[in-house]
C-alpha cells in the first residue's frame, strides 16, 4: 500500500488486505481455471465422427469449433489490452500535463511546519508574535536558511479559512452573492519564500501592526472580479457588519500574483486575502522556509528551533512543499498506476495469447506445411501464411478495442487534466505498442513453422 502511496488518498488508512476478498478472488480464479480446463477435456472426451475424419490424418486445426473458440478469445485478449493500454497512455499524459503545470509561484527549496499554539500560553496578540520573531530570529541564523515565512494556512496544505466580506463603494448586483475569498494571516517574509509575485502596490512592512493603518494585500482575482478597469491601490474592504465601522475598515496596499491553494488543477475561481500577522495574529501556524540547501536536511534544526523556544510545543507536517504538492496528485496518480499494471498484464496476456494460438496451430499443420513445402513452396510463403494469420486476429481485435474505447470515454472524463478522453495520439501510442508485440508473438511461430522439414512433417502421423 505504502509503495502505491494510497495512504494519501482519502481514507487511505484503512486500505488493507481483506482476507474475504482474497478468498472471493482465489475461489474464482481457481473455478475459473477448473471450467475453461474441464470444458476442452469434455469435448475431447466425445469426438464427433466429423470431426474425427476432419482432423485424422491432416492435424490441421483440432476443428473448426475448437479453433474459433481460439480464435475468439485472443481477439478478446487483444480488444482488452488495447482498450487498457489506451486508457493508461491517456492517463499517463494527462498526469504528465498536469506535474508540468506552475503552482504560480516557486516550491523548490521550500520546507514546510505546522504549529499550534496552545491558547492558555498564547492567549494574548503580544504572545502569539513574541514568539513568531523570535522563532524567526532563531531560525534565521541556522546555515541554510534563506527567509523564514508564516502564515495561518499554506498552498497544499490541509487546512483553509475563507469568509464573507464587502468593499467600501461597492454594492453588489441584486440577485448576486455578497463577495466571499480565502483569508490568510503571513509575515512579509511569506511572498519572498514562495517567491509569488507582486503585482502592483507593495508588500507588507514591520511598519504594518496594531497602532498602524489596517492594511491588507488582494490577488489578481479578487482585482478582476471587481476592479476590473480601476485601480485597487487605496481601496478598502471590511467584514464583520454592513457598514463601514473604523475599527474594521482595511486598506488595500498591494496586488499579488493569483497561486493555487489546493491542487494543480485548481482553476482559481475564489480570491485571496492577505492581512499582516502582526494586525491578526492567530494560534494556528505554518512556518514556509526556503533554504540554499536540501529543505529535507533542515528538520532537526527547525523542531530544535521550536522546541527551545517551548519545550512543549509539537511540530506538525514536516514536510517539503514539493512533497505537499506531489501529495496532492495522488488522487490521479495512482488510477494511471492500477491501469498501467493491468495494462502491462493485459499486453502479457495478448501476447501468451497470440503466440499460443498461433503455435498450436502451427503444431496441427506440421504436415499441411511438409506438403505445401515438399513440392517447392519458399519458406517466406509458410512465412506469411502463418503471419497473416495472427495479423487477421490482431486486426479484428484492435477494431474491436478501438469500438470498446470509444464507447466509454466519458468514465474517464474526472480522472483527466487538460484532456479529451477521445485522444488520438493516445490511442495510436497504444496501437503501435501492441502492435509491436503481437508482432513478435506472430512471429516465433511462424519462424518456426519455415523450419519444418518436409520429409519428416509427412512421415508425422
Amino acid at each position: 500500500m505504502e509503495a502505491l502511496n494510497f495512504t494519501d488518498l482519502p481514507r487511505g488508512e484503512t486500505i488493507q488486505l481483506d482476507l474475504s476478498v482474497f478468498g472471493f478472488t482465489l475461489g474464482c480464479a481457481v473455478l475459473t481455471g477448473l471450467i475453461f480446463g474441464l470444458i476442452p477435456a469434455l469435448q475431447a472426451s466425445r469426438p464427433t465422427a466429423n470431426d474425427a475424419l476432419q482432423s485424422g490424418g491432416t492435424r490441421t486445426t483440432g476443428g473448426r469449433y475448437q479453433r474459433s473458440l481460439r480464435n475468439a478469445l485472443v481477439v478478446g485478449e487483444i480488444a482488452l489490452s488495447l482498450m487498457l493500454l489506451t486508457t493508461a497512455v491517456l492517463l499517463t499524459r494527462s498526469f504528465q500535463k498536469l506535474s508540468s503545470e506552475s503552482p504560480r509561484f516557486d516550491p523548490a527549496s521550500v520546507l514546510t511546519a505546522r504549529l499550534i499554539l496552545p491558547e492558555n500560553a498564547y492567549g494574548e496578540d503580544h504572545q502569539i508574535l513574541n514568539f513568531v520573531d523570535r522563532l524567526k530570529r532563531d531560525l534565521g541564523v541556522v546555515p541554510g536558511v534563506e527567509t523564514v515565512g508564516f502564515s495561518s494556512v499554506a498552498p497544499f496544505g490541509q487546512s483553509n479559512s475563507q469568509g464573507t466580506y464587502r468593499i467600501a463603494g461597492y454594492t453588489p448586483p441584486e440577485g448576486d452573492a455578497t463577495p466571499h475569498g480565502q483569508l490568510r494571516a503571513v509575515t512579509p517574509e511569506y511572498f519572498e519564500a514562495l517567491k509569488i509575485p507582486l503585482m502592483r502596490g507593495r508588500n507588507f512592512t514591520a511598519f504594518d501592526h496594531a497602532e498602524t493603518e489596517q492594511v491588507v494585500i488582494v490577488d489578481q482575482v479578487l482585482v478582476d472580479r471587481y476592479f476590473p478597469n480601476d485601480d485597487p491601490i487605496g481601496r478598502q474592504i471590511y467584514r464583520g457588519s454592513d457598514e463601514a465601522t473604523p475599527g474594521n475598515v482595511r486598506t488595500i496596499v498591494g496586488v499579488m500574483t493569483a497561486v493555487n491553494q489546493y491542487g494543480l488543477d485548481d482553476p482559481i475561481r475564489k480570491e485571496t486575502i492577505y492581512y499582516p500577522l502582526s494586525q491578526r495574529p492567530v494560534t494556528g501556524l505554518t512556518l514556509t522556509i526556503r533554504t540554499a540547501v536540501p529543505p529535507a536536511t533542515l528538520i532537526e534544526s527547525v523542531r530544535n528551533a521550536v522546541l527551545n523556544i517551548d519545550s512543549k510545543l509539537p511540530v506538525y507536517q514536516l514536510r517539503t512543499l514539493s512533497d505537499r504538492i506531489d501529495g496532492s496528485l495522488q488522487s490521479r496518480r495512482t488510477p494511471m498506476v492500477l491501469l498501467g499494471i493491468f495494462g502491462s498484464i493485459a499486453l502479457l496476456l495478448a501476447f501468451l495469447g497470440v503466440y499460443g494460438a498461433l503455435a498450436f496451430s502451427v503444431g496441427q499443420r506440421t504436415q499441411e506445411m511438409g506438403i505445401r513445402m515438399a513440392p517447392g513452396a519458399a519458406q517466406t510463403d509458410v512465412l506469411q501464411l502463418i503471419l497473416r494469420q495472427g495479423i487477421w486476429l490482431v486486426g479484428i481485435g484492435a477494431g474491436l478495442g478501438l469500438l470498446g474505447y470509444l464507447a466509454v470515454p466519458q468514465l474517464l472524463q474526472h480522472l483527466l487534466y487538460g484532456m479529451s478522453p477521445v485522444d488520438v495520439v493516445s490511442f495510436v501510442g497504444a496501437l503501435v505498442l501492441l502492435t509491436g508485440i503481437a508482432a513478435i508473438a506472430c512471429y516465433l511461430p511462424a519462424r518456426r513453422a519455415t523450419r519444418i522439414d518436409p520429409m519428416v512433417a509427412l512421415r508425422d502421423d
